[in-house]
C-alpha cells in the first residue's frame, strides 16, 4: 500500500503541471439515427507513473484532492471547446450547442 504523502505528491504533480492532463473528446452517437447527439470529455494523463483516469481519481480521493483534480479536468476540457475546430471530420455542432456533454 502506498504511503499517504506519496499519493498526495503524485496528485499534486498533476495539479502543479496541468500539461500532464489533457482532454480527449468522444462522440455520443444515437443508435436510432446514427447522429452525434453529444460529446464526452475524457481525462487523459501523460505517462507519469499512472495513465488510467480511474487510478488518478482514486489517488485524488485518497489524498483528499478530488475537487481540485475534477476542476482541473473540467477547465482543461472547457478551454479546448472554446478554441478548437471539431475533433474529427463529420462531427456536427462544434462547439457544443445544445447536445449533452459529460466529463469522465
Amino acid at each position: 500500500m502506498e504511503e499517504a504523502p506519496r499519493v498526495e505528491e503524485l496528485v499534486r504533480r498533476v495539479l502543479d503541471e496541468p500539461e500532464l492532463l489533457r482532454a480527449a473528446f468522444q462522440p455520443i452517437v444515437s443508435l436510432g439515427s446514427g447522429h452525434v447527439v453529444g460529446y464526452e470529455a475524457l481525462a487523459r494523463f501523460a505517462p507519469v507513473p499512472l495513465q488510467l483516469p480511474e487510478a488518478w481519481f482514486d489517488l485524488a480521493a485518497r489524498a483528499g484532492l478530488t475537487p481540485e483534480l475534477e476542476a482541473l479536468a473540467l477547465r482543461t476540457a472547457l478551454a479546448i471547446v472554446g478554441r478548437r475546430p471539431p475533433p474529427a471530420a463529420g462531427w456536427r455542432r462544434w462547439p457544443f450547442r445544445g447536445p449533452p456533454a459529460g466529463l469522465r
